[in-house]
């Protein structure tokens, strides 16, 4: 029997980005279908070596500006981020910084961890935006970075793998804390 935590995340970035597809590959390529406010699905990750496993309530957020009032009350329990952009898309990498204020506003109570990620990099062919740039910024923001596609599925769990290993080192760091305070 495993012992499981639970955490929320929120996908953010601009529409048509891929956010979707990161976390439900099986749907890229099929006929797109916009998010309209917040879908929240469960990515499960379990935590090699123990007996933890991690379920990160991902909150895929639409890129519309309409629906920015929710979303920033609904960041407001979120405590992991990913800051998604298009690799081909130099617009929706110049709003990563707007979107990750946005987001850490929202969430400055909590401790956050977070992933800018790069999508769609099987288009290589048409990329503007290189790796240094993205690795760049998001040593910048503080933020851990990966890139991946949904089309040919490479990398695509590594962001979530990433979050779920740190929160589970975090929630085993507040553990100890307390096993000490108790002595």
């Amino acid at each position: 029997m495993s012992n499981v935590l639970r955490t929320n995340c929120a996908i953010i970035g601009d529409s048509c980005v891929g956010k979707t597809s990161v976390i439900n590959p099986e749907n890229s390529g099929k006929n797109y279908e916009m998010t309209l406010g917040c879908k929240i699905s469960v990515k499960s990750v379990r935590i090699p070596d123990t007996k933890y496993k991690v379920d990160i309530f991902v909150h895929d957020c639409s890129g519309k500006q309409l629906y920015c009032d929710i979303l920033d009350r609904l960041w407001s329990d979120v405590t992991l981020i990913i800051v998604a952009y298009d690799v081909t898309s130099e617009a929706s990498f110049r709003s990563v910084k707007d979107w990750h204020t946005r987001c850490t506003k929202a969430t400055q109570e909590h401790p956050t961890f977070g992933v800018l990620l790069a999508c769609k990099t099987d288009l290589s062919n048409r990329r503007t935006v290189t790796l240094a740039q993205g690795e760049s910024l998001a040593k910048e923001l503080g933020l851990q970075y990966f890139e991946c596609s949904a089309r040919d599925g490479s990398n695509l769990d590594a962001s979530f793998f990433y979050l779920a290993h740190e929160w589970y080192k975090l929630y085993m760091e507040k553990v100890e804390s307390f096993s000490n305070a108790q002595l």
